[in-house]
């Protein structure tokens, strides 16, 4: 019964596209009452926690403004939309933008309700468009590449739609943080990577327009110290 309730949570996790720390604790536990604890601190730290956040940042901005009362309930009003209308606002928007589109919003912005809105509608009804909004997001805001997420979502694209998704990471990749652009490299360096010509070709693709970092030297200083590496190795003759 235990092993099936931890088979069941962990599954469920990875098809939401969990981060890996909440399915190596499901992994990790000895009980059922360990696994629901589990459970318990991932729902509070992706939802409520994060509305708790926002609230705050509600009453810090009231308290703190020298707006008049006119513009703060109007300040008021955009914050605390209707979250139903909003839901279903969000829903039928997204929904109707191809990946393409979807990819030009990350990349443009996407405000942080929005974004919950997508991940509780995911929820509720997937969408692989909606998924992939959810993993360019974590992406770029988060630096997180979730490579179960990005392989549920490969599961229902067509070839154009999986060609686009090649093409986009170079353009995510120039506004991504470090961490951000290591998870990457280091997805592309995997052999996971539906990157068509290696780690080699993604970065000469991404780094003919942007600025030279240390994540460019970093792997390049890696290519050398490889190729040292072999040259101490080879017998001389």
């Amino acid at each position: 019964m235990f092993k099936r309730i931890r088979t069941r949570t962990r599954d469920y996790f990875e098809e939401l596209g969990n981060n890996r720390e909440s399915i190596a604790k499901t992994d990790r536990a000895t009980s059922p009452e360990e696994i629901i604890r589990i459970y318990v601190d991932w729902y509070y730290a992706k939802y409520l926690y994060h509305h708790n956040e926002q609230f705050l940042d509600l009453y810090e901005f009231v308290t703190n403004s020298s707006q008049n009362s006119e513009e703060v309930t109007s300040s008021i009003k955009d914050y605390f939309s209707l979250p139903f209308i909003k839901l279903k606002s969000d829903e039928a928007l997204y929904n109707e933008m191809g990946i393409k589109k979807i990819g030009n919003k990350i990349l443009s912005s996407i405000s942080s309700s929005t974004l919950a809105n997508i991940e509780r509608i995911n929820s509720n009804r997937y969408s692989y468009k909606l998924d992939f909004l959810i993993f360019a997001a974590s992406l770029k805001y988060n630096g997180l590449f979730e490579q179960s997420r990005l392989e549920r979502i490969e599961r229902y694209i067509n070839d154009r739609e999986h060609q686009y998704i090649i093409d986009y990471l170079p353009k995510i990749y120039a506004q991504c943080s470090t961490k951000g652009r290591l998870a990457i490299t280091n997805y592309i360096d995997s052999d996971a990577s539906t990157f068509s010509g290696g780690l080699g070709k993604f970065l000469d693709t991404v780094y003919s327009n942007e600025p030279k970092d240390m994540v460019y030297y970093g792997f390049i200083s890696k290519a050398l110290n490889d190729i040292f590496d072999k040259s101490r190795r080879k017998p001389y003759v």
